[in-house]
């Protein structure tokens, strides 16, 4: 850790700071750090146009005071990770300060602050686990939630998790947490709330990798600055129970499979109509041909809350996500790499507490994106993306096309 380069950081800010460390990098090489040293400065600078910010229908023009639908976007970030062993601990923590700003609508400017801190305890090597806290910060993407306003979720998290080993390859597991979310703005199908967590799971983990795991969870949790609305039907008090299956194998030395299968129910503490139950799950399967070529294919389906009404079409409770998607990594050389990505996620919103009288909310969401990334030297690292993204829906002002393009840089000390 080049000692400079944090002074410089503390006096001067995050783009000041970039330029100084980049040439202190090549002037004093045997001073950089990598990435398995006990601590570590990462700095980076991302440049992206957004061609539909705010995923508009491509008939409708630009927002109201603007003559375009596009921006470019920079963001800054400046981080501190360590990764500390001591005995059969280990400490970690990882902070980014990060600064987005738009050059067309500046009044999405943000700043975020996330971080994670651990400790991998081990009071023997036979009963071990973590204990956590973490703080992430983000702007609700626009597809999401649509609209024009700045809307920054921040979730914090604190949890406790331990793997007791019992006889042979079987292991208890247990954990508990709690997490707050909130949003700026409220928004009815992402609510601000406080939840606390509780589970219990059996695993049997063999010596050849392969495992199988089965965890039982319960999730209770309050709906912050939203009052109880007995016209909309909306609460205000919930619990989530979960029944998950883990299995994760290794058919051979090329290729993994990791899938879950989970059983979810929402009951709501004062309206019934809101409750809903189904199955979530994944199968993950990951293939490695080559030394260089990697390729991975997953299918998912999940089970998400969304409180809708208001018109006969947009009238839910629950969303359910059926997700594919292929990726491909070729490693060109040992510094060049390609990425290549498709996605697919048709979303269907059911659980509809109004009469119906139209049929219910159907998205078809499609992106590809082609990446290569390229590790200059150990310490820096470059970039760049294309993706284009496109959602047809029986919602006429929910669907667009986007292309985004970015290049970014990383410094590693």
């Amino acid at each position: 850790m080049n000692p400079l380069a944090l002074q410089c950081i503390a006096r001067r800010g995050f783009v000041p700071a970039a330029v100084y460390v980049l040439a202190a990098a090549f002037l004093a090489q045997s001073a950089v750090a990598d990435q398995y040293d006990t601590l570590n400065l990462v700095m980076s600078d991302s440049l992206t146009y957004d061609a539909n910010v705010f995923r508009t229908p491509d008939s409708i023009g630009p927002q109201p005071g603007f003559s375009t639908k596009s921006d470019n976007i920079n963001v800054s970030n400046v981080g501190l990770r360590i990764n500390k062993p001591y005995a059969q601990q280990r400490f970690q923590f990882d902070a980014t300060k990060s600064m987005t700003r738009y050059k067309t609508f500046s009044f999405l400017d943000s700043e975020a602050l996330n971080y994670r801190g651990a400790w991998l305890w081990a009071l023997t090597p036979h009963l071990t686990g973590t204990l956590s806290t973490d703080r992430a910060q983000s702007q609700i993407p626009f597809t999401q939630i649509g609209g024009t306003q700045s809307n920054v979720r921040t979730t914090n998290s604190r949890n406790f998790n331990l793997d007791g080993w019992v006889s042979g390859a079987w292991h208890l597991l247990a954990g508990v947490g709690q997490t707050e979310s909130k949003t700026e703005q409220a928004i009815l199908s992402l609510p601000s709330s406080r939840s606390n967590r509780v589970e219990a799971g059996l695993r049997y983990a063999a010596a050849s990798g392969n495992s199988v795991t089965f965890t039982q969870r319960s999730i209770t949790a309050d709906v912050i600055n939203q009052p109880l609305d007995p016209v909309n039907l909306i609460d205000t008090n919930y619990r989530d129970t979960e029944s998950e299956l883990k299995v994760n194998w290794k058919p051979s030395g090329h290729s993994t499979i990791d899938s879950s299968l989970t059983r979810k129910e929402r009951r709501n503490e004062h309206f019934a109509q809101r409750d809903f139950s189904g199955y979530a799950g994944e199968l993950r399967y990951g293939w490695t041909p080559t030394g260089k070529l990697q390729f991975n294919l997953v299918a998912s389906r999940t089970i998400l809350p969304y409180a809708a009404f208001g018109n006969t079409i947009q009238n839910s409770t629950y969303q359910v996500n059926q997700a594919l998607s292929l990726g491909s990594v070729w490693q060109v050389h040992a510094k060049t790499a390609v990425r290549l990505n498709f996605v697919r996620t048709l979303s269907d919103y059911r659980g509809p507490v109004f009469a119906v009288t139209g049929p219910a909310q159907h998205d078809d969401f499609r992106s590809a994106q082609l990446g290569v990334d390229w590790a200059v030297t150990r310490y820096l690292s470059l970039s760049a993306s294309l993706q284009r993204d496109r959602r047809s829906s029986n919602v006429a002002r929910l669907e667009f096309t986007d292309t985004v393009a970015t290049v970014s840089a990383a410094l590693t000390f």
